[in-house]
């Protein structure tokens, strides 16, 4: 973390900056070990991406033609779900980094959309939850804003429990997303 980071999060101490590592960090910030990387740009069905929200916006899209959408009836973005989880269970210090593209249809809107994080075991049952409010973006072209997280996460309890990564549309406005990359990390 660079001095000017520690500065914007010193003393902070209430419960949006508990577990907060950065925001649109650098990647020569980030060191440790590649773990695995997900990667949709929702042009095509791809491995462990659940859902069904998908919008043929062509030229607007931030790359190709489709976009996962989130609107009044989806209250919850198509899923990145992981079964197989062995690798991260070995981790000392394991992080999720997360970048992607946003449009928000309503500047208004920015503060009504989460990104999750969640473990789950065999029975379903969520025991590890992580949020994060969709904020602090960087302006990119059409609307477009790219976001990067970097969260600090636990390690799951056991290979056979379920990761999900999503957003939540907690107040049900218009959202697009594109080019979702998520990487798993053990930190040095």
């Amino acid at each position: 973390m660079t001095r000017n980071k520690y500065w914007q999060v010193f003393l902070r101490t209430d419960d949006r900056w508990k577990f907060y590592i950065w925001d649109n960090f650098d990647q020569s910030e980030v060191y440790g070990r590649t773990i695995s990387t997900y990667f949709t740009d929702f042009e095509k069905p791809q491995n462990g991406w659940h859902g069904e929200s998908l919008l043929n916006i062509e030229n607007k899209a931030h790359s190709g033609n489709f976009v996962a959408i989130l609107d009044n009836k989806t209250e919850y973005s198509n899923t990145l779900i992981i079964n197989d989880n062995s690798d991260l269970l070995n981790c000392e210090r394991p992080m999720l980094l997360a970048n992607g593209f946003i449009h928000f249809h309503n500047y208004f809107t920015k503060d009504k959309i989460q990104f999750v994080v969640s473990y789950e075991n065999k029975k379903g049952e969520i025991y590890y939850y992580r949020s994060r409010w969709m904020d602090n973006l960087y302006n990119d072209s059409n609307g477009w804003k790219r976001f990067e997280y970097a969260l600090k996460i636990e390690n799951p309890k056991s290979a056979d429990d379920i990761i999900k990564i999503y957003f939540w549309n907690r107040e049900k406005k218009t959202y697009w997303i594109d080019d979702l990359k998520i990487s798993f990390i053990d930190q040095d």
